[in-house]
C-alpha cells in the first residue's frame, strides 16, 4: 500500500470524527409544560418544516437534551424565532392539480403541532410547514387559533377552482378597518402578502405589534481565491514479453492557484454548500528504472514526464459551526481535468508519447478549518490515468493537496 493510500485512509477516518463538530446552538428560551420559562442554549437547525423535537443544552460544556413535543409548549430563539404549541384544525387538502377532489370544503384533522409565530399583536398570525402542506392560522389575542382556509378543488374534474374563504374570515376579523374589502378582494393565500395585511392594519390603527423573522442573509453566492502546495505520487508501467517498466517517480512538490465559486444551499443553517473550483497547475517528472539490476546487462532508462492542465473539482462541502467565526468542513466531489500539453520522453521512447488525455475525471475528498474569510484544507485527489487511450503504458496520477482560500 502506498503512503498515499495509507493518508487516503486517515482522511476518511477523520471524516467521521469531524460530526463531532457542533452545529450552531443559540441561545434562547423554552416554556416548559408547568409554565416555568428557562433560559437555555438550542439548536438552529433551520427548519424548513415545523419541528416536532427540540435539542437543548445549559451552556457549551453541558450534554445535550433531546426534548419532544410532548414536553414542551413553546420556544424561542433570540428576536428573530419564535414556536407555539397549540391545539389546531389541520387542512390535509391536497395542493396537487391529479389529486384535488371536488369538494370546496376543507379536510380537517385535529392536530397538536408546533406553529411558528410570525406575528404577534391585536391580531396574531402563525405558519404551519410539512412535506406537503403550507398553512396560515390566526387569533386574536388570546383567543383559540383558527386556520385561515384556502383550498382548490375540481368540481367536474376538468377544472380547478379555488375556494378563498380566508378572504372572508380577514374580512369579519378587520370589520372596524375601512380598507379591508379592497385590500382583501384580490389577496393571495401566500405568507408574505397576508402578513403585510397584519402589519398595515396594526400600522393605520397604531397598534404595537412584533414580527419574528430571520436576519436578512448574505448572498448565497461567494468567491475565492485558492493556492496550493500539492504533492503528487506518480507511478508509470508498461508491460511487455522481453521487458517491462514500472517506475515511481519521486513524490515531489508543485503548486497551483486558481479561483473558487460556492453556493450557499438554503436549508440546514446554510451548512452546506456546493463548490466549483478552477485551478491550473503543472508538474515536471523525472526518473529513473533500473532494468536487470545487478546484472551484467543492467540498465538504467531516463523518463521525464512533464503535464500541463486546468482542473475543475465539484463538491458538495459540509460545514460544522465551533463558533461564529470558526468552523471546520468536509467535502467530497469529482475533478474534472482538461490537458493544455502533455509528454512522455525517455531514450527508448521515439517520438516522445503525448500525454493523450484532453479530459479525464477522478475522485476527491477533502477536511479543513475555516476562521473568517480564510480555510485551510488538507485534500485529496485520487488515481488517474494520465495516458488514458495509450495501449502500452499506463500511469498511476494521485496527489495530496494542503490548499488556502481566501472568500471575498
Amino acid at each position: 500500500m502506498s503512503v498515499f493510500s495509507r493518508l487516503f485512509i486517515c482522511l476518511l477516518c477523520l471524516a467521521s470524527f469531524s460530526a463531532l463538530g457542533q452545529n450552531q446552538f443559540k441561545v434562547g428560551k423554552i416554556w416548559a409544560l408547568d409554565g416555568q420559562v428557562k433560559s437555555v442554549q438550542i439548536l438552529d437547525e433551520d427548519w424548513k418544516n415545523n419541528p416536532r423535537s427540540l435539542s437543548i443544552r445549559k451552556d457549551s460544556l453541558s450534554n445535550v437534551q433531546e426534548l419532544a413535543l410532548e414536553e414542551i409548549q413553546g420556544f424561542q430563539i433570540g428576536e428573530e424565532l419564535k414556536y407555539l404549541k397549540a391545539t389546531v384544525l389541520v387542512d390535509h387538502s391536497s395542493l396537487v392539480t391529479s389529486k384535488l377532489d371536488n369538494s370546496p370544503a376543507p379536510k380537517f384533522q385535529q392536530e397538536t403541532v408546533l406553529l411558528q409565530v410570525l406575528f404577534e399583536g391585536e391580531f396574531n398570525l402563525y405558519f404551519y410547514q410539512n412535506h406537503t402542506l403550507n398553512l396560515l392560522f390566526f387569533s386574536q389575542g388570546n383567543d383559540s387559533i383558527i386556520p385561515l382556509s384556502y383550498k382548490l378543488y375540481s368540481p367536474f374534474g376538468r377544472e380547478v377552482r379555488e375556494n378563498n374563504y380566508f378572504r372572508q374570515q380577514l374580512n369579519e376579523a378587520f370589520s372596524n378597518w375601512p380598507e379591508i374589502e379592497h385590500k382583501s378582494k384580490y389577496l393571495s393565500y401566500q405568507r408574505k402578502a397576508i402578513l403585510q395585511l397584519f402589519r398595515d392594519y396594526h400600522l393605520q390603527k397604531g397598534l404595537s405589534f412584533k414580527e419574528y423573522q430571520r436576519l436578512k442573509r448574505p448572498s448565497p453566492f461567494s468567491f475565492s481565491l485558492t493556492a496550493s502546495s500539492r504533492y503528487y505520487q506518480l507511478h508509470l508501467n508498461q508491460y511487455r514479453a522481453w521487458y517491462n517498466t514500472d517506475l515511481y517517480f519521486p513524490t515531489k512538490l508543485s503548486y497551483s492557484f486558481g479561483l473558487r465559486t460556492a453556493w450557499t444551499l438554503p436549508f440546514h443553517n446554510r451548512s452546506w454548500e456546493f463548490i466549483v473550483e478552477a485551478n491550473y497547475y503543472k508538474i515536471d517528472a523525472q526518473g529513473t528504472d533500473v532494468r536487470n539490476p545487478g546484472a551484467f546487462n543492467e540498465r538504467k532508462v531516463d523518463f521525464e514526464l512533464s503535464y500541463e492542465a486546468i482542473e475543475f473539482p465539484i463538491m458538495i462541502r459540509r460545514y460544522w459551526f465551533l463558533s461564529p467565526s470558526q468552523k471546520i468542513f468536509a467535502n467530497a466531489g469529482a475533478k474534472i481535468n482538461y490537458r493544455l500539453s502533455g509528454e512522455l520522453s525517455s531514450e527508448i521512447i521515439h517520438p516522445a508519447l503525448a500525454v493523450y488525455t484532453n479530459h479525464s475525471l477522478n475522485a476527491n475528498i477533502g477536511l479543513g478549518y475555516e476562521f473568517r474569510n480564510l480555510s485551510l484544507e488538507l485534500r485529496y485527489n485520487a488515481f488517474q490515468d494520465l495516458l488514458l487511450g495509450e495501449v502500452l503504458w499506463r500511469t498511476e496520477f494521485s496527489t495530496l493537496d494542503l490548499v488556502l482560500a481566501y472568500r471575498f
